[in-house]
């Protein structure tokens, strides 16, 4: 029986590029937190709570802006995960403070309508707090334009994906939702939460939705799509179950406590769901490798949550 080692090698790293993407995207993303708010800070902010925030934001920005990649350019998703390596670009902002002697204040995006406008526009030269940011905002939309363009081999095509991603980048920037006494978001929710277990938990679930869709969108639920749907309602049953009970027990107080802590008791329906169905050795490795990545980082953010200690993880400064 002949095997063709050939073939087998020219997928090694391809292999390499999406196990170790994630991983150094989590590596980075660490790093950049940490010397943001500990050592670049104009406030040392660092806590195991901004770090989850900050990493799970950032986990979003990248996924919205592969997914969005994706669906102008018709690129597999497989092949876009590189993108992740992307993440690289967040250290310009360190080396901007490195090198100026500035220390950083950045925030999300607040303002009026039209503001917030203009400081998209102008890649935050108009938002005083945000300028380290501008120089990787616009290597970003340059990236993204020639990788654009390279795929397409149209300038139109390319500019339009590149101002896609640019604008759901900023979208995602905006300060839109706040616990307890905010003043500066859109919207604020009652929380028993501080700022960042409560942003972290909120991204939390925008990462986990957009992962989700990736693998979609990647054809990763093509097989037995049954039983991935009767996996999706024993989760959704599962979540009301643990809500139900959430409530009546008044473990949590708020709407939003209850609903949202529920997010790893779903995917473990999910997961348990799709496992004790037929078929379940024909779901690739990857894809489970993602979904424990998923359901680790929900577990990290979730335990303190559910031991009622997460204030000892935040810090006191918002």
């Amino acid at each position: 029986m002949h095997i063709d080692k050939s073939g087998f090698l020219k997928k090694i790293p391809l292999l390499y590029i999406q196990i170790c993407a994630p991983l150094y995207f989590l590596f980075f993303s660490f790093l950049r937190c940490y010397l943001e708010t500990e050592c670049l800070s104009k406030t040392r902010f660092f806590s195991y709570y901004t770090l989850l925030h900050h990493t799970l934001w950032n986990g979003t920005t990248v996924l919205a802006i592969i997914l969005v990649v994706h669906l102008s350019l018709k690129v597999p998703v497989s092949k876009l995960l590189w993108m992740m390596y992307g993440v690289t670009l967040m250290g310009i902002p360190l080396c901007y403070s490195i090198l100026t002697g500035e220390k950083l204040d950045l925030q999300y995006l607040q303002g009026s309508f039209l503001e917030i406008v203009t400081h998209s526009l102008t890649f935050c030269l108009t938002y005083k707090r945000n300028n380290p940011l501008t120089f990787e905002l616009v290597l970003i939309f340059v990236s993204i334009l020639v990788i654009s363009y390279i795929f397409t081999r149209s300038w139109l095509r390319a500019f339009a994906t590149a101002m896609a991603v640019h604008i759901t980048g900023n979208f995602l920037a905006i300060d839109w939702i706040g616990s307890g006494g905010s003043t500066e978001s859109v919207f604020t929710m009652d929380s028993q939460f501080p700022n960042h277990p409560f942003l972290a938990v909120l991204y939390l679930h925008t990462m986990s939705i957009l992962a989700i869709l990736l693998l979609w969108r990647s054809g990763m639920f093509s097989q037995v799509k049954e039983a991935w749907i009767l996996s999706a309602f024993i989760a959704f049953f599962g979540w009301l179950d643990y809500v139900i009970i959430t409530y009546l027990t008044g473990f949590f107080l708020y709407p939003f406590d209850i609903i949202m802590t529920g997010l790893p008791v779903a995917t473990v329906f999910f997961i348990l769901g799709r496992l004790l169905q037929e078929k379940w050795k024909s779901v690739s490795l990857y894809t489970w490798a993602v979904f424990i990545l998923i359901f680790l980082l929900q577990i990290a953010v979730m335990v303190p949550v559910y031991l009622h200690k997460e204030k000892l993880f935040s810090c006191s400064v918002i």
